[in-house]
């Protein structure tokens, strides 16, 4: 088994198992809080039930941990992926694997993507697979329908991500807040039956983290069948009101976000307005390519 070690929830399972286990993940980075306030799934030892105590944590669970209880720790590791960085359409680290080291850069945004990345190679290692292949590989990937996917309007960075829980869509965010200049935000959320009929969810993400220091969004576009809740959460957030705007027509609320004065636009979307969206954005990226 390919394990995440910085994931409680996933680590324990070569001890409830017996099978042979090995292990990767990411050690600390730079501006990295100690304690983390995001919802947390992994809070106890699996084993002996005791509050587990972290070190760091990157988003919701993962991280350095070790139980005060009983002997359950973050396990050894086969690949760690040392410093860490998200920054502007990418994110890289230095690998140090089996007493080597190499740099990977991926071309796409969220830290979570370096996550997968990092699986991929563990495992690829493990099974002997040739290293500047997978790195190369790696760092040609390009991001499916709306995981990050990445478009371009007028000359202008536009990213599409689907967003369909807190731990997602705080990572979402935190892309968001990485990404230099100014944007402009849009939200499409919807209640349908593939997306979850309650969103009281939103109330556990961290969108304080953008009413904090508001000043790089020009303003906030939501849209979607509950388009007017997601921008009641924005304001509890602390997102000033006259940067809010509740638009339903998902084409003209699109369409405001890419046309606005922002350097770069983010467009975040729950499942079934993640279609529409991408087609609308492919639409228009298209027809603002033919008017230059």
């Amino acid at each position: 088994m390919i394990l995440n070690a910085d994931d409680p929830l996933v680590a324990q399972y070569q001890r409830l198992t017996g099978f042979p286990a090995v292990f990767y993940g990411l050690a600390a980075r730079a501006r990295l809080e100690g304690d983390c306030t995001q919802a947390r799934e992994g809070k106890f030892c699996p084993f002996c039930g005791a509050p587990l105590v972290f070190d760091y944590c990157h988003f919701s669970q993962p991280g350095q941990y070790h139980c005060p209880g009983c002997d359950f720790n973050r396990p050894g590791l086969l690949v760690e992926a040392l410093e860490p960085e998200a920054g502007e359409g990418r994110v890289r680290c230095r690998l140090v694997f089996n007493g080597q080291e190499a740099e990977l850069i991926l071309q796409v945004q969220g830290l979570y993507n370096l996550y997968n990345a990092v699986a991929a190679f563990s495992a690829g290692f493990h099974l002997g697979l040739d290293v500047p292949g997978m790195l190369e590989s790696l760092g040609r990937y390009r991001p499916i329908t709306g995981r990050m996917e990445k478009f371009n309007y007028q000359g202008k960075p536009v990213y599409l991500n689907l967003v369909k829980n807190p731990v997602g869509f705080n990572e979402s965010l935190a892309a968001l807040c990485a990404g230099e200049g100014s944007k402009d935000v849009f939200v499409a959320i919807n209640d349908n039956d593939a997306d979850g009929r309650d969103i009281s969810w939103l109330w556990d993400v961290d969108f304080e983290m953008l009413g904090r220091d508001h000043r790089p969004y020009n303003c906030f576009i939501c849209s979607g069948l509950r388009g007017e809740e997601m921008a009641v959460r924005l304001k509890y957030a602390g997102v000033p009101i006259k940067k809010l705007i509740v638009e339903p027509d998902v084409t003209r609320a699109i369409k405001r976000t890419l046309t606005g004065g922002s350097g770069s636009a983010y467009l975040f979307s729950t499942y079934t307005a993640l279609w529409t969206a991408q087609r609308i954005i492919k639409t228009l990226a298209s027809e603002g390519v033919a008017a230059r």
